[in-house]
């Protein structure tokens, strides 16, 4: 094999001329001219099925997901409301898509804000009903909807943030023993509220926690620290007219930093230069990103996989030089990848395509 040097020494002419710049100039060209032949052009690799489009607005949407008829799987159909200026992608009517990863095997959506005001006889109860599953209690977090698929809230983009002052925050899972914590944690303001610009939320009326189960809804109970009668002694007001008022909600923790956090807090506070009101507003922000998982079912989405023996999981996808990896230790959910050295969409027949590289001299 020659070398690339050789290869260019033959590819270069003698090209007789009396004027030194033109001798100089027409290897040159010679030369680019030769590293675009050595260059391998690879199509590009596959988003969506053949004919469908590719994006809802300024949102990729790549196979298995669609929201043309033929364009998706059995589960994973969306929907692009253009009637706007700008199309946009939702999960279902309520829960509006940002961004679709099929290598995190993620979707990023915006979720509700939990917000309101509760009188402080029925906040430990008014939140969720121990004798209904969680989808039946009000106030709740939840992306089932109308979507069919696997996909729950993920643990480890997300965190369970309250705002307010002197309550804990709930997330509750539903089961038929009753509701179950998943995630807990306590806001106070005993003698303050949060400076204006406060981006810590440490506790001082703003708390975060880590969420222990991925689920795809979720009850929210806010319970009063200050439900006694001698919390109340001397106030000069009666303990029925305590009102709870406070703000959670399930937020993706890259975008819950700096000002963000401080405009969460703006939202619900109100004017910090104001005391705290017992009586507000809703919240100027009233959507949060939250990073959701999605999976396939080995069983019901069993035309998207292939038996590999070789393969740790025993599986791989419809692509060639792809791979499938079991999530959370469970043996029938399965997310698929290219292998080392390809990308594409593995859903997608030949949708793992070779990365452009020159070739070695």
């Amino acid at each position: 094999m020659l070398k690339l040097q050789e290869k260019m020494t033959l590819l270069l002419p003698s090209v007789p001329s009396t004027q030194p710049q033109a001798n100089l100039l027409m290897p040159m060209l010679i030369v680019l001219m030769a590293l675009e032949l050595l260059v391998p052009t690879v199509a590009a690799a596959p988003v969506a099925l053949p004919g469908c489009p590719e994006a809802c607005g300024s949102v990729t949407v790549p196979y298995p997901f669609g929201f043309r008829q033929g364009c998706f799987h059995k589960g994973f159909n969306l929907t692009c409301n253009e009637t706007g200026h700008q199309p946009k992608l939702f999960l279902h009517d309520d829960v509006e898509v940002d961004a679709i990863s099929l290598v995190g095997g993620t979707v990023r959506v915006q979720s509700k804000i939990v917000n309101g005001e509760w009188d402080y006889r029925d906040v430990p109860y008014q939140a969720l009903n121990r004798n209904r599953s969680v989808l039946s209690g009000k106030p709740y977090i939840g992306y089932a909807g109308s979507w069919s698929g696997g996909l729950t809230v993920s643990t480890e983009h997300n965190v369970f943030v309250a705002i307010g002052c002197n309550f804990i925050g709930y997330l509750a899972a539903g089961s038929d023993r009753g509701s179950v914590y998943v995630s807990a944690c306590a806001t106070l303001c005993d003698t303050d509220y949060p400076p204006p610009g406060d981006t810590s939320c440490s506790g001082v009326g703003c708390c975060r926690t880590t969420i222990s189960q991925g689920l795809p809804a979720y009850g929210v109970q806010l319970k009063d620290l200050n439900q006694t009668e001698a919390a109340y002694a001397g106030k000069g007001k009666p303990i029925s007219s305590r009102l709870l008022s406070g703000a959670a909600f399930i937020v993706d923790r890259e975008w819950f930093t700096g000002i963000n956090v401080g405009a969460m807090q703006n939202s619900t506070f109100g004017d910090f230069g104001s005391p705290y009101r017992s009586r507000r507003s809703s919240p100027k922000v009233t959507r949060v990103p939250t990073v959701l998982e999605w999976w396939l079912d080995v069983k019901s989405d069993r035309d998207l996989v292939v038996l590999d023996p070789h393969s740790v999981s025993g599986w791989r996808c419809m692509s060639l030089n792809s791979f499938a990896a079991n999530i959370g230790g469970a043996v029938n959910k399965v997310r698929c990848n290219c292998s080392d050295g390809y990308e594409g969409n593995p859903y997608i027949i030949h949708g793992c395509q070779g990365n452009t590289t020159l070739p070695s001299a």
